[in-house]
């Protein structure tokens, strides 16, 4: 993550990973680099019973089961993929919300406190809020098809599921802008209208995210929210919520908005952590990437808030020669 234009306290003083020598595994900056700060109490809930259990013949599939009071709802993976949806009908709504409104959050200071200390001035330590319901729905318990289906079969019933879940986030959000120590909360969005339209975004998510944001503001802290699909559809509403900072903002042909587009319609205020696409440079010879950077980060954006991010997580083999050559050209930058 490199900084490209400060904006007083909103954008953190960032130094980049690619001046750590020796450079450490993927895997280790990300088990340093742990977010979650924040405590789900959920297997402790005294008329709940979570469970999860692999599968005797397939060790790669595996089941988690809630049961409570209302019965009992089941999911089943295949590896990282759902197979099975946690909800299905609204039988299964109500043995979700008996679950779910009955949780208990505690925020983790020490924890928060020690990644802190790990961290240092490599990055900023922040913690993770729980996903707008039906961001929830769509990416986990419910799935996009059958989501789409409830909306039309049972519109009262994902209602009331959608109304609870938030009623129950909106507690949490409290908590975390109360009593955490960070300034920066994020929520993992990934919204896009792969998944949603921007009706259904207007109902439901733009008023969820924008409870979020007030809360944080508030009680002073910084609302980001990690965007990183096809948005450039409901960037107008998006403005509504008021957030801070979209995290992972995409630009084509991975994602479909431009930088300079969204501060246009968003505003100069908003801090873009801006995504390099990975058709950038992943599979670009070393000039190309530099060509590559400079069409990205054009004279307007150079002057609003704005931070890069390479998105190589969890990406084997990339020849350091790509990461300095991003940071040569970073450096051409003032900032």
């Amino acid at each position: 993550m490199v900084r490209i234009c400060p904006d007083k306290e909103l954008v953190c003083e960032f130094r980049t990973l690619f001046e750590r020598i020796p450079y450490e595994p993927v895997s280790e900056l990300r088990r340093k680099s742990r977010l979650l700060l924040l405590r789900c109490n959920k297997r402790k809930c005294a008329i709940a019973e979570c469970s999860r259990v692999a599968d005797n013949t397939d060790p790669t599939i595996f089941f988690d089961e809630i049961k409570t009071r209302k019965g009992s709802i089941k999911c089943t993976f295949h590896g990282h993929s759902i197979v099975e949806p946690l909800l299905k009908t609204p039988d299964c709504f109500k043995v979700w919300l008996d679950h779910y409104e009955n949780r208990s959050f505690s925020v983790d200071c020490d924890k928060f406190f020690e990644t802190e200390k790990i961290i240092g001035e490599d990055g900023i330590t922040a913690t993770f809020g729980v996903n707008t319901p039906v961001q929830s729905l769509v990416q986990t318990l419910m799935g996009v098809d059958n989501f789409a289906y409830a909306l039309c079969d049972y519109p009262a019933e994902v209602d009331e599921l959608i109304t609870n879940m938030h009623r129950k986030n909106i507690g949490m959000y409290k908590l975390i802008a109360s009593k955490s120590p960070t300034k920066y909360v994020i929520l993992v969005e990934n919204t896009s209208t792969t998944m949603i339209s921007p009706e259904i975004y207007r109902k439901y998510s733009m008023g969820h995210v924008k409870d979020f944001v007030d809360i944080m503001h508030e009680n002073g802290k910084v609302a980001i929210i990690h965007m990183c699909g096809l948005i450039k559809d409901l960037l107008p509403l998006i403005k509504n919520t008021g957030l801070d900072v979209i995290d992972c903002l995409t630009p084509p042909p991975t994602g479909n908005v431009n930088f300079d587009d969204a501060y246009r319609i968003i505003g100069d205020h908003l801090t873009i952590h801006g995504l390099l696409d990975p058709t950038h440079w992943l599979t670009n010879p070393a000039e190309a990437i530099r060509e590559n950077i400079h069409k990205l980060i054009t004279k307007e954006v150079e002057k609003k808030p704005f931070i890069l991010c390479t998105a190589a997580d969890g990406i084997p083999g990339l020849p350091l020669e790509k990461f300095k050559m991003i940071r040569e050209t970073i450096k051409e930058y003032k900032y």
